[in-house]
């Protein structure tokens, strides 16, 4: 069951017009997790949830930029499906 639910959300996320923004923003979180900082605020009982998720979704809104070049879309789409 767990098998085809993932495979519903990887289809739909391959299938988004905004697929290139979008995985700059998953690749964005990714880096801020390999923080200590973000971690801790993360892990925070001092910060509400609510302000735990602000700060996550706001990387949809502003996705850093790593400094590496943009890659194609079908580049990424070939990464996320593992070709």
């Amino acid at each position: 069951m767990n098998d085809v639910l993932a495979k519903r959300y990887a289809k739909a996320i391959l299938n988004r017009k905004d697929f290139d923004d979008f995985f700059e923003s998953l690749s964005a979180i990714d880096l801020a997790f390999s923080s200590s900082k973000f971690v801790d605020v993360i892990n925070s009982f001092d910060i509400k949830k609510e302000d735990k998720l602000s700060l996550i979704l706001s990387f949809f809104d502003n996705p850093a930029h790593t400094g590496s070049p943009p890659a194609r879309s079908r580049s990424r789409r070939r990464l996320w499906r593992g070709q």
